[in-house]
């Protein structure tokens, strides 16, 4: 009996040892390394604009990515808003606005798909500027004015006064809306008017004139023209020439020609022979001149006009 029970304990010994055996053939010939998921579902994010101007505007998000995968989207700028859902799965279009930047300062955001970031600029506001009215009057006492300046937050302007009895009390400099406070001295004299500028823009001051100040009188009437000097008797050198008049010019009594070269001018004190006149003088005919060398030219007393020789021609 004790061999038989030795003989049982050594085959079941042997059982044990073979099962475990085959245990660990087994397990090593069923281990599997499955893909991970970041491979797989990698996700690109594109926008169709990344710049914006200070008026805003709308954009598309496009995702890319494997069918199965999901995504979120997030941003980190207020004034960005992406329409619809902020979840989804594969590929898809999203659309978003960008909203009017009030300040003149440019911004910069980003919309995030994941990991991917698409990038968001957009520019500053323009800077304008606005007076709450254009002016006021004052009595000649004087006294304290303000007007209103409107403008966005981060507008720089100053104001300055073009008129020594315009102080300005505050309100000199500004970075966004403010109030220009006026100080007006008294006038003693007539009434006057001055500006303030602020920012390209005017603000007029008009105040009274002081209390007896006489009303400005009438114009004066202009003073009469003088009549003219007549003109002095010529006192050079006498002149005899004799030519062919050329080069007339002018209007009887006044006229110009020339003869042998030399200028000759007439007047009214100009005599003419043989019944001939100032009506007579035309460019060809023969002159006889006699007058007086002033130096700019040949002041005629005397002129005799041969009438015939150019009517020849003429008839010729």
């Amino acid at each position: 009996m004790q061999r038989s029970v030795s003989g049982l304990g050594t085959v079941l010994l042997v059982v044990v040892a073979s099962s475990a055996v085959s245990v660990a053939c087994s397990s090593s010939q069923t281990a599997v390394t499955a893909p991970t998921s970041d491979v797989r579902c990698a996700i690109t994010a594109n926008s169709s604009t990344g710049s914006f101007t200070a008026g805003g505007g709308s954009g598309t998000l496009t995702v890319s990515t494997a069918r199965d995968c999901t995504w979120t989207v997030t941003t980190d700028s207020s004034w960005v808003t992406i329409s619809g859902s902020r979840n989804g799965q594969g590929q898809a279009s999203l659309p978003f606005t960008v909203a009017p930047n009030p300040v003149p300062s440019a911004r910069s955001g980003a919309i995030a798909v994941g990991a991917s970031r698409v990038p968001l600029n957009q520019a500053g506001a323009p800077c304008t500027y606005s007076l709450s009215r254009t002016g006021d009057r004052i009595d000649a006492a004087g006294g304290r004015l303000a007007f209103a300046v409107t403008t966005l937050t981060g507008c720089s302007w100053s104001a300055a006064s073009t008129a020594s009895w315009i102080t300005i009390g505050s309100g000199q400099t500004g970075t966004a809306s403010a109030t220009v406070s006026l100080t007006v001295a008294a006038n003693t004299g007539a009434a006057r008017t001055g500006n303030v500028a602020v920012a390209g823009r005017v603000y007029t001051v008009s105040q009274s004139a002081a209390a007896g100040t006489p009303a400005p009188g009438p114009s004066p009437e202009p003073t009469p023209t003088p009549t003219p000097t007549p003109t002095p008797p010529p006192t050079g050198q006498q002149v005899h020439l004799e030519g062919t008049a050329v080069l007339v010019g002018g209007s009887c009594p006044s006229v110009t020609f020339f003869v042998n070269f030399r200028r000759v001018v007439t007047d009214q004190s100009t005599e003419y022979a043989r019944k001939n006149d100032c009506g007579d003088l035309q460019t060809g005919r023969t002159v006889t001149v006699d007058g007086i060398d002033t130096g700019e030219a040949v002041r005629a007393t005397m002129i005799t006009i041969d009438r015939q020789g150019k009517d020849a021609q003429d008839q010729d």
